[in-house]
């Protein structure tokens, strides 16, 4: 039988991975921008009043309750569209995985053991698919329990508009969302350190000057049962950072893989080329 290469493009996996992060942020920002705007009331789909299913007229308070509905069901959609979108990203990644690793231990038909294997992962949840791709080769996320808690708050907006439940809570008795943010500061010279978000609008006088830098922090948010979940635009621009974050740890982690199965990675566009297989 003629034996070929496959060609492994991990750098084309990462883009479309991160274009599904930036397709929920887009809308997420199109969905929250309407509801917090106070501008924005239309909330009938034609002007026709046959087929109009609630009133024109209703009250302030009443349209309130729609747009805090509405931007709740946005967030809702845009977190799973996040989830669906990374558990998509890890079933690709394991097929190429897979494919590697069938590939150099010399398997009669690598694509067929592949293919295989592939099935029964893509039918496992995202918890077990993280284990798998752990276990087996060493690869994924850095943050696997906080995504994960991203997904527990996905559940309560999709499922209870997002009150909180008894069955949302964790061991400490709330619904622990986490995530990685990103802080932005101003250091003196001396040491001190001023977080730009909290600049006041006049801004602050720093005689000596002062260095930008950035800083990875650890994000929480907790809730009560009965109480509701709220996130903040803030919250919510970090969430979707975070995501891509992830993904791009989780490439690297597969490239180092590759590695060090002996698959040569090209430095310059990211492919890789598995070894001759039947």
């Amino acid at each position: 039988m003629e034996k070929t290469h496959i060609n492994i493009d991990f750098v084309e996996l990462q883009n479309e991975a991160c274009k599904s992060v930036r397709r929920a942020s887009v809308f997420m920002a199109l969905g929250v921008n309407a509801a917090t705007n106070p501008g924005f009331n239309e909330y009938q789909l034609t002007e026709t009043p046959k087929i109009r299913l609630v009133p024109s007229n209703v009250t302030e308070e009443t349209l309130r309750h729609f747009k805090s509905e509405f931007r709740n069901w946005i967030e809702a959609g845009a977190l799973r569209e996040l989830a669906e979108g990374f558990a998509t990203f890890l079933d690709r990644l394991h097929y190429i995985l897979r494919l590697i690793e069938a590939a150099v231990s010399g398997v009669a038909s690598p694509l067929d053991y592949a293919k295989d294997s592939q099935s029964r992962f893509e039918r496992a949840g995202t918890p077990n698919k993280l284990n798998i791709l752990r276990q087996v080769f060493d690869v994924g996320p850095k943050h696997a329990h906080e995504l994960q808690s991203i997904s527990k708050a996905r559940n309560c907006l999709s499922h209870r508009w997002g009150r909180v439940s008894e069955s949302d809570v964790g061991p400490d008795g709330t619904l622990l969302v986490q995530w990685l943010g990103m802080d932005f500061l101003a250091i003196e010279p001396n040491g001190t350190e001023h977080l730009l978000a909290d600049m006041p609008e006049e801004g602050i006088l720093l005689p000596d000057g002062a260095t930008i830098a950035t800083r990875a922090v650890a994000r929480k948010r907790s809730f009560a049962p009965r109480k509701v979940l709220s996130l903040s635009s803030r919250d919510l621009a970090e969430i979707c950072w975070f995501y891509q974050h992830e993904i791009n740890v989780t490439i690297q982690s597969a490239t180092e893989y590759a590695s060090r199965s002996g698959i040569e990675i090209n430095p310059t566009d990211g492919s890789a080329v598995t070894p001759e297989i039947d």
